[in-house]
């Protein structure tokens, strides 16, 4: 992800990501256990993260809930 973060940086902005960034690992962090659900994932990740919300979800939850709620949010100007 930070690798990501540096090259959308660099080729959006045109030069490098400033500040010193870091990376913390979390063998808590619920896992993607398929090909096709890394943006909801990160979607979930992120939005858990940003209001300090446990991450106590799995793929079930993310391949039933996830999109619905996301779509919904989009649809009502939330996101």
């Amino acid at each position: 992800m930070l690798r990501y973060l540096r090259d959308e940086h660099q080729a959006k902005k045109g030069e490098p990501l400033p500040g010193e960034w870091t990376t913390e690992e979390d063998p808590n962090t619920p896992q993607q256990r398929n090909g096709c659900d890394c943006g909801v994932f990160t979607c979930v990740n992120a939005e858990g993260l940003s209001v300090g919300k446990e991450l106590r979800f799995g793929q079930r939850e993310v391949t039933e809930n996830a999109r619905e709620r996301i779509a919904l949010a989009i649809l009502e100007g939330k996101i």
